[in-house]
Parts: C-alpha cells; sequence; structure tokens
C-alpha cells in the first residue's frame, strides 16, 4: 500500500471552508476515482506564520493499493487535478502545498 500525503498551510482564515468544501464536494471523489482506495482529512494544530498570522494546516491523506496504481494516478489524474486546486487556491492567496508518499509498512 501507498500513502499519499497533501499539506496545505493556508493564512486566510475565511477561505478554510470553503477549501473544506472543495475537497469534500469533489476533489476527493477525484482522486478515488484516479485509483485512491479512501482519504482522510486531518486539521492539525495552527501554527503561528512568519508574517505573524494564524496558520491553519491540514493534511489529507490517501491510500493507493500499489505504487502501479499510484504511478497511473501520477501521469494520468494529478496534473489536471492539482491544476484545478492550485486555479482555485493559488499561493498568491495564501495557500502553500507540500506532497510526500510512502510505502505502508504496518
Amino acid at each position: 500500500m501507498i500513502a499519499y500525503t497533501v499539506v496545505c498551510r493556508m493564512t486566510d482564515e475565511n477561505k478554510v471552508e470553503e477549501w473544506l468544501n472543495w475537497l469534500k464536494n469533489g476533489h476527493i471523489d477525484d482522486v478515488i476515482a484516479g485509483g485512491a482506495t479512501d482519504a482522510q482529512i486531518i486539521r492539525l494544530d495552527p501554527n503561528e506564520h512568519p508574517n505573524g498570522q494564524k496558520e491553519h494546516i491540514y493534511e489529507v491523506r490517501y491510500h493507493f493499493k500499489s505504487q502501479d496504481i499510484f504511478d497511473s494516478y501520477l501521469a494520468n489524474h494529478a496534473p489536471r487535478l492539482r491544476e484545478d486546486g492550485l486555479k482555485r487556491f493559488p499561493p498568491e492567496n495564501g495557500f502553500e502545498y507540500n506532497r510526500t508518499m510512502g510505502t505502508i509498512i504496518l
């Protein structure tokens, strides 16, 4: 199994619900249609951003049954889905994204 995590940091509290609604009402379903078996949204404890604003941090964790399925997702679905997310919630509006991938061993 593959664990794929996207961390989103945002400073605009007014955008948090809009971003969560986008995830819950389409984006997660699109990633699952692209090969993920499930998804979790985890709200992490907020930090203070270097500019002094409160930073809202979320992890979205997806699981894929195999490396081949994950690779297919990256090649055939991720570019379109990432582009949509960046268009709606761009870095210039206070959104920062980081992605990690790893093999589940337990």
